[in-house]
């Protein structure tokens, strides 16, 4: 990745913008998935978001000026059945961009993180095949896909605007689990309405909570039946 991006400057001049959007997943059942897929998708999802930051950051730090955005996904903010490959990646991915936030003050370089939900890509569509039945039921319950474009127009949105949290197009993402489950990172919502909604973040995670966790007791009892 460092080959690449000097080479890349001694064509085109400095990064003063780098998004990390490695992803790769392979939902499946903790119990049938090979441990080899666990450290390929970490090896992708985190790693490589630490070798694209690697190989920016020192140039960056050096001019005092940069934009890293560093995307994680919706289920970097919460997870269910399915994803014990894959969300462990995108929680970490999240932890490394409030750390930076963090770390970074007062150098002239900027972290946003992105929070993407469910998209209509060929991604997707491939995940859709492996997708055990619960997985599928519980995201059939709580989320609809998003238009890629949708998606990425909210996001430059975000950037251009300086914001830390880039806006999802999922309102009940970017109003309440995005803004609950803040925790020392920046808001996503003006502190006097986190204020506000605080009594009713508790109360709708709970709500999920049990939904989800009825969903996957029911399949597996179908299953057992079968």
């Amino acid at each position: 990745m460092q080959a690449v991006v000097q080479e890349a400057e001694a064509s085109f001049g400095p990064c003063d913008f780098m998004v990390c959007n490695a992803g790769a997943t392979h939902p499946g059942r903790i119990e049938d998935l090979p441990i080899e897929v666990f450290g390929r998708i970490m090896t992708i999802n985190y790693l490589g978001v630490i070798h694209s930051i690697k190989a920016v950051l020192p140039s960056m730090l050096q001019r005092h000026q940069g934009h890293i955005a560093i995307i994680s996904s919706s289920l970097g903010l919460l997870s269910f059945t399915g994803y014990s490959a894959y969300a462990p990646t995108k929680y970490a991915v999240r932890g490394l961009a409030d750390t930076l936030r963090n770390e970074l003050q007062g150098t002239g370089v900027h972290i946003s993180i992105g929070f993407p939900a469910d998209m209509d890509t060929p991604c997707y569509k491939q995940e859709e095949l492996i997708k055990p039945k619960e997985c599928k039921a519980v995201s059939a319950a709580f989320g609809s896909l998003c238009k890629p474009g949708q998606v990425a127009r909210g996001f430059v949105h975000g950037i251009e605007q300086g914001r830390y949290h880039l806006p999802s197009p999922d309102i009940g993402q970017d109003w309440f689990i995005m803004d609950g489950t803040a925790s020392w990172s920046p808001r996503r919502l003006p502190l006097l309405v986190s204020c506000i909604l605080a009594p009713i973040v508790p109360l709708a995670m709970f709500v999920c909570t049990k939904i989800a966790d009825r969903i996957v007791r029911a399949e597996r009892l179908k299953s057992q039946k079968l």
